[in-house]
């Protein structure tokens, strides 16, 4: 599936890449068996006819020509078994009894002559240049599979607004229903209908960014072959079909940035093949599913950005579950006492800006695989696990914004990996330790919002030669800042405010020349603004604006044409 860069280069209009040298090739454009069957025998009839006979054959043909270049019948027009030909109005009248015997719309879906299932019915009765036969059998055999993968996909496109789509990806062409699609440059490949090149069978349905618009068909539910059905950043609303629990196949299941609404179906327990559910930044809301552990198979679960509410138990049911996202929610609840136990193989686990609260699990910091863990501002209190592995793989861990009350462990110093460490807006107490001094991959450094014992800036911090962003506001940081500052060239924000820091702030800052943001506000700083500051370009006062509370000393527009210092 296409992350969102793909989205962006969709969302671009990013040109369509031929499959081949030409148009794609229309498989169906021999006879088929049954045509065959036609054209065999009446030869065979023919050769038994008088030479008089022929000659009248002859001229009905020519008649029968003229008439079709001098009118639109050949249009409006199929053939039966028999090779009688069937008028559009009573071929839509055979169309709608084989759908309506087999169960695949309802009578009352044909009322309106606006509906999604009449103007795919009036396409397949009075344009589609394949002009399918009225099926012999039921929806299972291959003409009857034919008949109805052509039906709905037409209902899709209707029921979807394909007017408006970005790319008509073939859809209602004379093409085989198999060939409804487009291909797009990577990493967005495929997009349209997807089927097994040896049995045809729809096999999948992948719609990215091409503003599909509607509430989806019950229709779909017929599709059974289907192993993923994916919409991403479109404008699908309203709820999930009940007919979708018939896509017991289904492994991906995708309806991200859409405007679906209610809640998570309970039915979605029954697609016991699931892996990969990503069902983000929609308007759903709710509690999981109460059998939501059956879904053993999941390894991918993306809810986030919805209005769901409840606890996360069920998910510590899930043993190959690696990938979670379920932040900016209204979870409740607690995490298992000991992770390691039940869901040993997450590798990114974001649950942050919900309501989760107790302890952190005492073995945390003992999952070999995890590289992203995102908690931050729910209500979790009590320490941080001190039992931490040597061996982890942790690149991002953020931990702001809860009630923690602990030292920051030593043993932090081991996650070499790190490169966003953010533990701002707890109630961590002690020093700061000088074994962080070994996180050489840090980029970004947040520890502000904390009590820790007064001290001076960690000296440590000037080593960072990758640090892009650093905040020790309200850690009660005294002393002075050191002109060592400088060192950290790459710095682009950087915050000291609200601390006891004294003295003159030194004239290296203006060797940061990546700087965009300072902070040094409410501190005891004295003396002037060095005008050497005024070579800082990128120096901006727009989203965090350079600030000296205590500052005296003159201050000169000309040189800081950009900044305000009130």
């Amino acid at each position: 599936m296409a992350g969102n860069g793909a989205l962006e280069n969709e969302s671009n209009g990013a040109p369509p890449v031929d499959s081949d040298d030409g148009d794609i090739e229309n498989h169906h454009s021999l006879p088929n068996p049954e045509e065959f069957y036609v054209d065999r025998n009446s030869s065979k009839c023919i050769s038994r006819l008088g030479f008089g006979f022929i000659i009248l054959l002859f001229i009905s043909a020519v008649l029968g020509l003229i008439l079709g270049l001098t009118g639109d019948s050949r249009k409006d027009e199929t053939f039966s078994l028999a090779g009688s030909p069937i008028p559009g109005k009573d071929r839509k009248i055979l169309y709608e009894k084989y759908l309506l015997k087999h169960g695949i719309s309802l009578s009352t879906d044909f009322e309106n002559p606006l509906s999604s299932q009449s103007k795919a019915l009036d396409f397949l009765a009075h344009e589609d240049e394949m002009r399918l036969s009225v099926p012999k059998n039921g929806p299972d055999s291959r003409d009857g599979y034919k008949f109805l993968t052509r039906y709905i996909m037409a209902l899709f496109y209707y029921a979807m607004d394909g007017e408006n789509w970005n790319f008509d990806l073939l859809f209602l062409s004379k093409h085989d229903t198999c060939d409804w699609f487009e291909i797009f440059e990577p990493p967005i490949g495929q997009v349209g209908v997807l089927c097994n090149e040896y049995s045809n069978e729809i096999e999948g349905l992948s719609f990215l960014g091409n503003n599909l618009q509607g509430e989806l068909p019950k229709e779909l539910g017929r599709l059974t072959s289907m192993t993923y059905l994916e919409s991403v950043a479109n404008q699908i609303r309203g709820q999930l079909p009940l007919e979708f629990s018939r896509l017991t196949n289904l492994s991906t299941f995708v309806f991200a940035y859409n405007d679906l609404t209610g809640t998570m179906p309970h039915w979605i327990t029954t697609l016991t093949s699931l892996a990969f559910l990503y069902l983000s930044n929609n308007l759903l809301s709710g509690t999981l599913p109460e059998n939501f552990h059956y879904l053993k198979e999941l390894e991918i679960l993306g809810i986030d950005d919805n209005q769901f509410s409840g606890d996360l138990g069920s998910l510590w049911q899930l043993p190959n579950l690696r990938h979670v996202y379920v932040e900016d929610n209204q979870f409740t609840g607690q995490l298992p006492q000991k992770i390691t136990e039940t869901n040993k193989l997450l590798t990114n686990f974001d649950a942050s800006n919900n309501k989760l609260n107790g302890k952190l699990p005492v073995d945390l910091f003992r999952l070999s695989h995890l590289e992203i863990l995102d908690l931050h501002k729910n209500d979790f209190t009590g320490p941080l696990p001190q039992d931490i592995a040597d061996d982890l793989m942790y690149e991002f861990l953020a931990l702001h914004e809860n009630k923690l009350s602990s030292t920051i462990p030593a043993a932090l110093g081991n996650i070499r990996s790190l490169k966003h460490l953010d533990l701002s807006a707890n109630e961590l107490v002690g020093e700061i330790p000088i074994e962080l001094s070994q996180l050489n991959n840090l980029t970004y450094l947040f520890l502000a919002n904390n009590g820790f014992d007064e001290g001076p800036i960690p000296p440590f911090v000037f080593g960072y030669d990758n640090l892009r962003e650093l905040s020790l506001k309200q850690t009660r940081r005294t002393g002075t800042i050191s002109g060592l500052i400088e060192t950290m060239d790459k710095l682009v924000g950087l915050d000291l405010g609200s601390n006891g820091l004294s003295g003159t702030i030194p004239t290296e800052v203006a060797n940061m020349q990546n700087l965009v943001f300072l902070l040094l506000n409410e501190n005891k700083l004295s003396g002037s603004v060095p005008s050497q500051l005024g070579v800082l370009a990128k120096l901006s006062k727009s989203n965090w604006p350079l600030t000296f509370m205590n500052i005296v000393g003159p201050f000169s527009e000309k040189v800081f044409p950009r900044i305000s210092l009130a």
